[in-house]
């Protein structure tokens, strides 16, 4: 009996090609049975500028960017930590840090990854209809909407006043998808967040969507 897998060999192997309903049908199974709604031709224009974006990202893969964060100062991360509803003692006072075994008051374990920008800000003209900036974190995604997707967290070391911030990110993959309501992109991105002496900090490894801007 014939391989069924054989069939999609071309598809695994270039993460920048659409997998279609035929591709998923050879899988049998749910996923073949949902396919019958997946189609790629009618938004093939689409596909094919999100083909070229895909090329671009995909160049990336492997290429760290390394920048400065500057110094992180209390004030930010207690600031970060009401607004959260963060208001375990430690984020704010250094004897009940140092009671916990810290060196002094540190910042909440989300704190760093949740920062999107780490300089002073879009102007009120360069922000958005929800009021947020064109934030496409560092990706060439012309013309398309970058959504988060989830992350996962690893904690290394306590982030405290004064500490100095490098961040290094690079583009673990990214694949060309077809879904009920168009194509679309998924990019996984690793940051990771040191201290100037390349202790870590925190490693964030962020799973991203990109599709089309919604017309009309």
């Amino acid at each position: 009996m014939p391989d069924a897998s054989r069939g999609l060999q071309g598809a695994d192997a270039d993460p920048c090609r659409p997998r279609t309903a035929q591709d998923l049908d050879r899988q049998g199974g749910e996923e073949g049975a949902a396919a019958t709604a997946l189609r790629v031709d009618p938004g093939r224009r689409q596909v094919t500028a999100l083909d070229e974006v895909c090329e671009r990202v995909r160049k990336q893969v492997g290429t760290v960017v390394r920048d400065s964060l500057g110094r992180v100062s209390a004030t930010e991360f207690q600031r970060f930590a009401i607004a959260a509803g963060e208001t375990d003692p430690v984020y704010f006072d250094d004897e009940a840090a140092r009671a916990a075994g810290l060196p002094g008051a540190v910042a909440p374990p989300l704190f760093l990854s949740s920062v999107l920008g780490w300089g002073a800000g879009p102007s009120d003209d360069e922000l958005g209809a929800d009021g947020t900036g064109d934030e496409t974190a560092g990706l060439p995604l012309d013309g398309l909407r970058l959504m988060g997707a989830g992350q996962d967290l690893d904690f290394h070391n306590p982030v405290h006043d004064g500490v100095r911030v490098v961040r290094e990110t690079s583009v673990e993959d990214v694949t060309l998808k077809d879904g009920r309501s168009g194509p679309f992109l998924v990019i996984t991105r690793l940051r990771r967040f040191l201290d100037e002496s390349g202790t870590p900090l925190l490693t964030c490894r962020d799973n991203l969507i990109a599709r089309p801007e919604a017309s009309g």
